[in-house]
Formats: C-alpha cells, structure tokens, sequence
C-alpha cells in the first residue's frame, strides 16, 4: 500500500502476527522491499513486519535533489508517525543499516533495538572519489550503465556463478531504479559521517556483515563494534555485502538470537 510520510509517497507492506512486537525492515541501495522475502517468511508468526521501500526505490516517490542520510531517518520516523507505530525493532542492510544508525542516534525512542547489517559509518575520501564517479555514470547512461558491475562487487567471488538466478534477481531491482533514486541516496552514502556519534548509542544493537564485504569490510566493523558499548557482532563467511541473500539461513539465525535477548 502507499502512504504519504515527510511529504513523500512510500510503498509499505505489512505482514505477520498482528499484536506482535513490530519489525522493521529497511533495503540496501538499489533493491527493494522484496529483499526481505525470506525474513518475512521466517519471522511472520512472531512479529508484525513493515517493510518499507527507501525514498526512490521501487514503488516509493523519488523527490529531487540530493538526499542526507539523516532524511532518510526521518523517513523511517514520519512512516512510523503515519501508521501510529510506537516502537520497532529495526534491520536494515547497507544503506537500510546506516539508516537505522541514524535512527539510534536521532530517534532512539521510536526503536526497540537495531540491526544494521553491512553497514558503514563514514565513508574516507578515496570512497567518496569511487562514489563521484558512479554518480557520474548513472547521471549520462542510467542505473543500467553501471548495474552489472556493482552487483558483481556485492557478492563472495564464488557465489554469482553458483547463483546466477538469485543474482539476476537483484540486478533486476538494481537496473529499475530511479535516476533520481540512485543519485540522491548514493550522495546520502558517500557524505555519510556518524563516527563521532556512535558511541552515543544506547540501546540493544546486533551488527552483522560478510568477512569478505569490501565495502563495510570486516576492520570497519570490528571498530563500529568497539564503538558503540554493549553491541554484538556476527561475521558471515562466505558472504559479501549482501548478506541476507548469500547467507539467509546464518543471517536469521544471528537476527533471532539477538531479538530473543530484547526486553519485550
């Protein structure tokens, strides 16, 4: 279903118990609220599941102008306002878990706990440079032009070629976005910088990436975990930057485990 929040027409889909302690799922760059299929499937008799699709993804509007990894925030926030939901547990993946890292540090009162999975915390200038240049790619040819490469980069070396259904798959939503989607929220990625506001994060968190993610690389997240007190981690092996897709099974064991140590 569609609904306006923050002036901006978002495609939710709610699924599961309902009654249930909320869940919320937020997608990585460039894919959509389907990303979360298998989760939804695993965790529908005991959550009440939002999903949501980011601003310019899927069937959500794509606003003009660069995006801010705190509007995205406030996104998650004004959808909650919208449909009268409190609290939610949060996971989000990629851009859907730095997303969730704003969430904790600006609207920690609307969250239960957080997971952000393959997440960053800032992105160093030689990235930023790498951000620049995929800009300019889409802004001339569209998310085509660069899609085949970037979705080759998020997964295990070994795993497209054992996969190649569920790769296309996710190069299907790739190549669908938005023009405007693709470059207002890869400018949110590349200007991200919550290194000094991490530690200010008091609550329930699970980080979960891939050992072999070369973009929140396994360093990167061993010190977002010494940075925020009291969170756990899971690494994944073999996986990339999509872990929930190279590693569903490890991934919702890691989920479930951490939300069964959340106070209800």
């Amino acid at each position: 279903m569609h609904i306006t929040a923050n002036g901006i027409q978002f495609n939710v889909q709610i699924d599961g118990r309902e009654g249930a302690p909320w869940l919320m799922f937020s997608n990585s760059h460039c894919t959509t609220l389907a990303l979360w299929d298998e989760m939804v499937e695993r965790f529908k008799d005991r959550y009440h599941i939002l999903r949501y699709d980011t601003r310019g993804h899927g069937g959500t509007a794509a606003p003009p102008g660069n995006y801010t990894q705190d509007e995205l925030a406030g996104d998650v926030a004004a959808i909650l306002d919208v449909l009268k939901i409190d609290r939610v547990h949060f996971c989000g993946i990629s851009i859907g878990g730095q997303t969730g890292l704003g969430m904790a540090i600006h609207h920690p009162d609307r969250l239960l706990s957080l997971t952000a999975a393959n997440a960053r915390y800032d992105v160093p200038p030689p990235v930023m440079k790498a951000w620049d240049d995929r800009i300019a790619i889409v802004e001339k040819g569209g998310t085509e032009a660069i899609a085949g490469p970037t979705v080759g980069r998020w997964f295990e070396s070994n795993y497209p070629a054992k996969n190649p259904e569920r790769v296309a798959r996710i190069q299907a939503m790739f190549e669908k976005v938005s023009k405007q989607g693709y470059i207002g929220c890869a400018i949110a990625i590349r200007d991200l910088n919550y290194r000094e506001a991490l530690s200010k994060i008091n609550l329930p968190v699970l980080l979960i990436s891939g050992k072999q993610d070369s973009s929140a690389t396994e360093d990167m997240v061993n010190t977002m975990h010494g940075m925020i007190r009291g969170s756990r981690l899971e690494m994944l092996s073999p996986a990339g930057h999509l872990t929930v897709v190279e590693q569903p099974k490890a991934f919702g064991d890691a989920l479930e485990s951490f939300l069964a140590t959340v106070p209800a």
